[in-house]
């Protein structure tokens, strides 16, 4: 009965956090509004560094802290601007097809507008706005899926005060997605608003 007790005991030990899991926690969700990207990298350094019966901790928190970011809970605080035009989508960047626009034809107008988000393709990166991104991989790519394969026709940018629009002038599957074509480390979900005619 001792050795269960202890044994018992023991296990509650090893499933308590870290306290320096706690701590940095507290501070990140005092910040909750906006990505705090050291907090990430803290988690990712841990996990690789930390005692192995703390590793499953770290790892947790940064799934969560992940799942929360793809959820849009730590999206900028953008206002989706009033307009009474199309609809609002979502883009995954851990989805390889993005968004679906589906088949278009040569003569249509596709026209989009960024509402709010940020994304990443990389964990050492910092979180970027597709419609203001510096880094590449962080772009919004506008794709044509062919029987070739998939092109990115552009790559639109600076859409929140000015829409962008592009006639279409080959008949296909389009989609919208990150320009990273490596979706597993991508995180972040990003949104826009969307009309065709």
């Amino acid at each position: 009965m001792k050795t269960f007790i202890l044994l018992f005991f023991s296990s509650i030990t090893l499933m308590a956090e870290p306290a320096a899991l706690e701590q940095a926690r507290k501070s990140y969700e005092s910040e909750i509004s906006k990505i705090d990207e050291k907090y990430v990298t803290w988690l990712e350094k841990m996990i690789a560094s930390a005692p192995i019966s703390d590793k499953g901790a770290y790892r947790d928190e940064l799934a969560k802290v992940s799942k929360n970011v793809r959820e849009g809970i730590n999206d900028q605080k953008d206002e989706a601007p009033e307009e009474n035009w199309g609809k609002i989508i979502k883009i995954d960047s851990q989805d390889a097809k993005g968004y679906k626009i589906g088949r278009l034809k040569e003569g249509q107008t596709v026209k989009l507008q960024y509402i709010s988000g940020i994304w990443r393709a990389y964990g050492g990166w910092k979180e970027e706005s597709p419609d203001s991104a510096t880094t590449s991989q962080h772009k919004l790519a506008f794709v044509l899926s062919s029987r070739t394969g998939d092109t990115t026709i552009t790559n639109p940018s600076r859409t929140k005060d000015t829409p962008f629009e592009y006639q279409i002038v080959e008949n296909g599957e389009y989609y919208l997605r990150m320009d990273d074509p490596a979706v597993d480390s991508n995180v972040g979900v990003v949104s826009y608003r969307i009309s065709i005619d």
